[in-house]
Parts: C-alpha cells; sequence; structure tokens
C-alpha cells in the first residue's frame, strides 16, 4: 500500500501528486462543484463510484516512468518514535438520571434546561410552524430540533416497556482550539476546526480529544440527545468528507428509527 522509504523522489513526488489530485476531487465533489455524473462522463470515477486506476489518481496504477505500483506516501511522524507514546484513555461520561413526567416522557435534570424526550418526534411541532424558534436547531437555527421525521412510523420502539433509565446530553461540532485538546498525539500538530469534528459534554462543552466513552449495559435502556454544531457552510471541511453525521447502533440493540 505505502511505497518504500528508499522509493526514488521521482517515484515520492508522484505518490504526493496523486493524493494530491484525489483530495481536490474529493473537495470539489464534497462542494458541490461538480457531480458524480460528471466525473463518471470524464472517465474519473468507475460505475462503481471508485477512482479509475489511472496514474496520478490511484495508488495502485502503475508508474509513468515504470511498471511498478506508485503506492501511498506515508504519513508524517513529526520526528516521533513509533510506539513510543500511551494511548489516552477515553474521557469517561457519566450518565444523567432519567424521571418519567405525567405525560410519560423521559426528563433530563431541571439545571440542563432541557426538553423532555419523547415517544414521537418534535419534529411534528417544527412541520406545524417552521418558524417557531423552540422547535429549530439551538445552535445552528436552521432546521427541527429533531432529527427524526414526524409521524408513528418513527416513534421510539416500545417506549413504555423499555423507558429510558439514564440519558446523555452531548454536542458534535469543530473541535475546540483551547484547553489543550485537539490533538491525536502530543507530538502532532493541534487539529485545524474544519479538519476534525468531534464531540462535547453538554449543549455547550468543548469538541475535544480524546473522545468519550459511554458505558452501555444490557437491561439498562438509554436515551441520548446529540446536537447538531456542524458547520452549515458545506466548504467548511477543508476538502475531506462531508458535513453530516448518521450515528447508528450495532449488534441489534433496537430499530434505526430509535438510534
Amino acid at each position: 500500500m505505502y511505497i518504500s522509504k528508499t522509493a526514488s523522489r521521482i517515484r515520492q513526488r508522484e505518490a504526493q501528486l496523486a493524493r494530491d489530485n484525489r483530495a481536490e476531487i474529493v473537495r470539489a465533489l464534497n462542494q458541490g462543484q461538480v457531480t458524480r455524473r460528471e466525473l463518471l462522463k470524464w472517465g474519473i470515477f468507475t460505475a462503481s463510484g471508485y477512482l479509475a486506476c489511472k496514474n496520478g489518481l490511484s495508488p495502485f496504477a502503475t508508474s509513468a516512468y515504470a511498471a511498478i505500483p506508485t503506492g501511498t506516501p506515508r504519513t508524517p511522524l513529526y520526528g516521533i518514535q513509533k510506539f513510543s507514546q500511551p494511548m489516552h484513555r477515553l474521557n469517561y461520561l457519566k450518565p444523567l438520571p432519567i424521571t418519567r413526567t405525567a405525560e410519560g416522557h423521559a426528563a433530563f435534570p431541571a439545571s440542563l434546561g432541557e426538553r423532555p424526550a419523547k415517544r414521537l418526534s418534535y419534529h411534528t411541532e417544527f412541520s406545524a410552524d417552521p418558524t417557531n424558534r423552540d422547535f429549530i436547531n439551538p445552535l445552528t437555527y436552521r432546521g427541527p430540533i429533531e432529527g427524526r421525521p414526524p409521524g408513528e412510523v418513527f416513534a421510539h420502539q416500545r417506549w413504555d416497556e423499555f423507558f429510558p433509565q439514564v440519558g446523555y446530553i452531548m454536542r458534535l461540532g469543530q473541535i475546540s482550539q483551547s484547553g489543550g485538546h485537539s490533538y491525536f498525539h502530543d507530538h502532532f500538530p493541534v487539529q485545524q476546526p474544519d479538519s476534525c469534528w468531534t464531540y462535547a459534554s453538554g449543549r455547550g462543552g468543548e469538541c475535544g480529544l480524546p473522545p468519550f466513552l459511554i458505558k452501555g449495559r444490557y437491561g439498562e435502556p438509554i436515551v441520548t440527545r446529540i446536537y447538531n454544531d456542524l458547520p452549515t457552510d458545506r466548504a467548511k471541511n477543508n476538502g475531506f468528507g462531508r458535513n453530516e453525521t448518521q450515528l447508528h447502533f450495532h449488534n441489534a440493540h433496537n430499530g434505526a428509527e430509535s438510534d
């Protein structure tokens, strides 16, 4: 996969050029400058959605100077030694107690000022009046406060039978530039806010590293509210990925609408 450390400078430049070209294509696609159809017509994408195996794009294409795979340039280590840094432990996130309201909703601690979680989505109230700021995302002021679509089809399954016992409030946004928690390694550069998104504790906490650890236990239903605070400008991602998130569970815990 990676080129040899003893590869010639020509081959190293070729590999870096291929990486830069791929990044430019991904950036243009994510920011809406080109479409997948156009990339397919130009022969840059294959029918399956992969980059065409061409020199200057794919790390597996043959070199322009020799019939040897170009390979991918190695990630810089910034002078550190491999396996010399202990791994940071994840930040344990303490669960919040949940109480049942008279209406059958799941209430978070009153001090947090959070609306209670409920079986049906708040998207119903948003759809009735999209200008009502009570049901608009309070961080970006765009879209509904809850991502689940309205209606019975997207209600939490067996809500009363498995009523939440604990809960969490989190925020997903740009990595913080203060507090010393914005790097993956003690000697790695600080991550730029448009290059790294991660979670924060609470609605207004700082998003940092290492990420959180949530301890889920069988027989203990959990409700988690995560505020989407990702940049609303599609261009604010440094050309990597897209400003979207799709949190979901595995291991057959519950239906997709309850994710």
